[in-house]
């Protein structure tokens, strides 16, 4: 595996584009074919702390079967990105429209994955006619949806608890040293293994997988922006500001059946909400991702 040395971070590689209200919104494309405006387009909106530097193994290492071109957008307060005071979930579907008109992209797909699930599903309700299919991966689901503790670990339960009812208790809790995180990542995220099931922490060690969380991760903590993280566990505990089931857009959820961080009963009420096909994989836990990432391309881009 590649050194992550606090050294080289931040990190300068990136775009930018400044937004109406003078924000700037940071994103990474990647792409390495010929006439990229001729390849079918995909947004990832990674999980938390996601930053411009998560894709997936295949396409850093340019292994894909895929002929893509993949734009990794953050959120405000991560990487590049400005932040925005007071935001909702809401919001996010006016930087993307944004974003897609500032590079002329017509229609894109989108892969949600995580805490990025949510922003899928906003921009699915707000921009439907600038999309062909949107993914949501191992999503989080609305707090009041029915069953979301069943299966989860204690620790879960309690943070998710506290995203609607004591948010600044949450903080406490999560908030971390960006000082700890920077000198020892590699311990930092083992450390976080232990409430996973085994199937996620067999794949987070891989060092491929394993270096592009904590290469996300110190990309976030070196720019000082755990504020950022914090605030967005805080919107879990607050209404979405849309329903699920006006969600016109084409969307399907795929959920690992093991995932106790976000579970699989968020992934069958967000289903039937949209009234969408669902793909629940067994033995499968939140990092499903990174194995049904190559399905999941084809699905988008069909």
């Amino acid at each position: 595996m590649k050194k992550l040395k606090s050294c080289n971070y931040p990190k300068p590689k990136g775009n930018t584009m400044e937004l109406h209200d003078g924000r700037l919104l940071g994103y990474m494309e990647y792409c390495w074919h010929d006439n990229p405006e001729s390849l079918p387009v995909i947004l990832l909106f990674p999980g938390i702390p996601g930053s411009r530097l998560f894709s997936h193994p295949s396409i850093v290492k340019k292994t894909t079967k895929h002929k893509i071109r993949l734009f990794v957008l953050e959120r405000p307060g991560f990487g590049l990105s400005s932040p925005q005071p007071n935001r909702k979930i809401m919001d996010w579907p006016i930087d993307v429209l944004q974003f897609l008109n500032y590079l002329n992209l017509k229609k894109v797909s989108i892969i949600g994955y995580s805490a990025g699930g949510p922003y899928a599903l906003a921009v699915a309700h707000a921009l439907p006619q600038r999309l062909n299919r949107v993914a949501v991966i191992s999503s989080v689901a609305p707090h009041d949806a029915p069953n979301v503790y069943r299966e989860m670990p204690w620790a879960f339960k309690l943070a998710w608890f506290c995203t609607a009812y004591a948010p600044g208790f949450l903080r406490y809790l999560a908030k971390k040293d960006p000082k700890d995180v920077l000198s020892n990542p590699i311990g930092y995220h083992r450390l976080e293994l232990n409430q996973q099931p085994l199937s996620d922490q067999k794949l987070l060690i891989q060092p491929d997988i394993e270096y592009m969380f904590c290469n996300s991760m110190m990309e976030i903590y070196a720019r000082d922006q755990g504020d950022a993280e914090l605030y967005e566990y805080s919107l879990w505990g607050l209404p979405w500001g849309f329903e699920l089931s006006n969600i016109v857009s084409d969307v399907c959820v795929w959920h690992g059946e093991c995932d106790g961080s976000t579970t699989p009963a968020m992934a069958k009420y967000i289903a039937e909400q949209v009234k969408c096909p669902l793909v629940i994989k067994p033995g499968y836990g939140h990092c499903l991702y990174f194995d049904v990432f190559e399905d999941v391309v084809a699905w988008s881009t069909y």
